[in-house]
């Protein structure tokens, strides 16, 4: 009779845990479906009790939540927060959407019309704006390298002119910046801003692509017409020519919903490693049969 208390115990364990986890899945089946998700998603849940704070933990874990979503489109977070007072749009209103631009600062790249359609944006939508606390609300980041006294003349009138536009508070310059500070903001941001006309490729593009950020580039030239092109008939970012239409083409990517924003982005991010990959360039190489020349 002895063995019956060790097997009482573990058909109790066995009863219990087979409850737990028809409770466990049937809990999971209405969290998916009120977030507006199918059954076949994972979940990972992630506790911060401060989610509403704005503190530097704040920034990691968006960070961190921002990076799965990029690149676990089958993963759903969810974040479990002590901020009972806070509504879930107002701890994700904490979350930056930075505008990122990544030229060096010479006349043919244009910055003024970026600084011109980004105050466009900020006038006419004002929801993107945080008077209060402007690190809070949409941000352009410019950042470029400046090779003499002539960039370093035309930095400084940039400036100038933000503050004339009245963006000043949400413009940063980050000038000669390390490749580490370059690679930084390619994973905060959310858009990849290019207004150079008749660029002959853009390599810069190309890189905003990769890094899963959606590009809002001159509608001519080489991005036109090579690189932010349609992926499986859906777009993988947008053009304009005027600052009047690329304001309106900055206001649709900060419209998208998640889902919208995270198929754009994987789109982007495909079409870039697939078609400018170093391995696709080796077999372009080879295909066009450069060595028939040699002896």
């Amino acid at each position: 009779m002895y063995w019956l208390i060790p097997f009482l115990a573990w058909l109790a364990i066995h009863l219990y845990g087979s409850r737990l986890r028809k409770h466990n899945k049937e809990h999971r089946k209405h969290l998916l479906a009120g977030l507006g998700h199918q059954e076949d998603k994972i979940i990972i849940g992630f506790f911060h009790p401060y989610s509403n704070a704005g503190g530097g933990g704040e920034r990691v874990l968006w960070t961190a939540i921002a990076h799965i979503q990029r690149t676990r489109p089958n993963i759903v977070s969810v974040v479990y927060s002590g901020d009972t007072d806070a509504t879930k749009q107002e701890i994700l209103a904490k979350v930056k959407r930075v505008i990122l631009s990544l030229a060096q600062f010479r006349p043919e790249k244009d910055h003024p019309a970026q600084l011109h359609a980004f105050q466009k944006l900020l006038d006419e939508n004002p929801q993107f704006k945080s008077d209060d606390n402007p690190s809070c609300g949409v941000r352009l980041v410019l950042i470029g390298g400046s090779r003499n006294d002539g960039d370093r003349d035309r930095v400084a009138q940039l400036r100038g002119l933000a503050g004339e536009l009245g963006v000043e508070p949400y413009v940063d310059f980050i000038v000669n910046a390390p490749y580490s500070t370059v690679l930084e903001w390619l994973s905060k941001a959310s858009i990849g801003l290019s207004t150079m006309q008749d660029e002959h490729f853009g390599i810069n593009i190309v890189e905003y692509m990769a890094a899963g950020v959606i590009p809002v580039t001159h509608a001519s030239g080489g991005p036109l017409k090579d690189i932010v092109v349609p992926v499986d008939g859906k777009p993988s970012g947008f053009h304009a020519k005027t600052p009047a239409g690329f304001a309106e083409a900055l206001k649709k990517v900060l419209s998208l919903s998640g889902e919208e924003e995270l198929e754009m982005r994987r789109r982007a991010r495909q079409w870039a490693v697939q078609r400018f990959s170093e391995e696709e360039f080796e077999k372009g190489w080879d295909s066009c049969k450069w060595d028939r020349y040699l002896p």
